[in-house]
């Protein structure tokens, strides 16, 4: 009975334990409201380095939407067109451009296939295949930086596809809404007389191999973009995703949340070089060299300030010292 009744004192006395006095005080709380704002804020400042010639502050750590950023909008489950007279539904144009380019591509790879004769042969021509896919993923990715970062619908040749992929960003999900024939027609207007071409040209087989495969892959990247959007994907897309054949909603959900600024991840296609472009600074350096040409800063600058320090710092000494 006296064991019973100590421990009852204890479960009643531990809790009094573990809550503070309410007449103790905290350090922050002797301090006034300036002191206490001044406080939070003490870890932001003296964060300025200096290239030659050259002062770049560094802002506070980033957040996933910063409240400056013009292209970021809340989501919504209604799809949002911005180009005048764009549709979400394929045309029997539309449709009519990708059958022809998948009997392009077929008649392609099937004259490839009559020039084969030997295993060395087919072996040269599966290579060439596969470089044209590691190929593709590089230059999608390089031209997704240009037209994400640089120009607007009034460039010339380009400018609807820049207004479609900077207005992507504003309403990414809008994609997922669009009939394929929709997605890939544009593509499929640029690529489809250069196959016709390749059937008439006399090359060896593997360049035809590797070349059709490329402009396949390009037209094949728009619609790994779109399946990286979707939230239900079929399964054997899935699966692809899961393996790292084509990239994932996940590997690209980080090129649209990374600040809302974009800074990597531009590779839609497999998905295989962002890393190495992105560790190495590749884009960084491209965006800086076209400013030390040009003078002309890309979007993702506008949207973070901290690039720009990054950008400058890839190029030589020399180069700084001029700016």
């Amino acid at each position: 009975m006296h064991s019973v009744n100590m421990s009852l004192a204890f479960v009643a006395i531990f809790p009094l334990r573990l809550t503070p006095s309410p007449r103790t005080k905290t350090a922050s709380q002797f301090q006034t409201p300036a002191e206490r704002q001044h406080s939070k804020h003490i870890t932001f400042t003296n964060r300025t380095r200096i290239l030659p010639k050259c002062t770049q502050t560094i802002p506070p750590p980033r957040t996933r939407a910063p409240a400056t950023n013009p292209n970021y909008k809340k989501p919504s489950a209604t799809p949002q067109l911005i180009a005048q007279g764009d549709s979400l539904q394929s045309t029997p144009e539309q449709q009519l451009y990708l059958a022809a380019f998948a009997l392009a591509s077929l008649a392609t790879f099937a004259q490839v296939g009559t020039l084969i004769s030997t295993p060395l042969d087919a072996l040269s021509d599966l290579s060439a295949i596969f470089a044209a896919y590691i190929f593709t993923d590089f230059a999608v990715g390089v031209y997704h930086h240009a037209v994400d970062n640089y120009g607007s619908k009034h460039t010339p040749f380009v400018g609807y596809q820049i207004d479609a992929f900077q207005g992507h960003h504003k309403y990414p999900w809008t994609i997922t809404a669009r009939d394929m024939p929709n997605n890939l027609y544009r593509l499929t207007k640029i690529t489809l007389p250069q196959l016709c071409a390749l059937l008439l040209l006399p090359i060896p087989h593997q360049w035809q191999s590797f070349y059709s495969a490329f402009l396949f892959f390009i037209v094949l990247s728009q619609e790994t973009h779109r399946q990286a959007h979707m939230t239900r994907a079929a399964p054997w897309v899935r699966a692809l995703q899961q393996a790292g054949v084509i990239v994932s909603p996940k590997a690209h959900a980080a090129h649209h949340k990374s600040s809302a600024a974009y800074e990597g991840n531009y590779c839609i296609l497999s998905g295989w070089w962002n890393r190495v472009l992105d560790r190495s600074g590749f884009f960084r350096f491209v965006e800086a060299v076209v400013f030390c040409l040009t003078g002309n800063e890309p979007i993702c600058w506008r949207l973070d300030s901290s690039l720009k320090y990054d950008a400058l710092r890839t190029l030589p000494r020399t180069w700084r010292e001029t700016l």
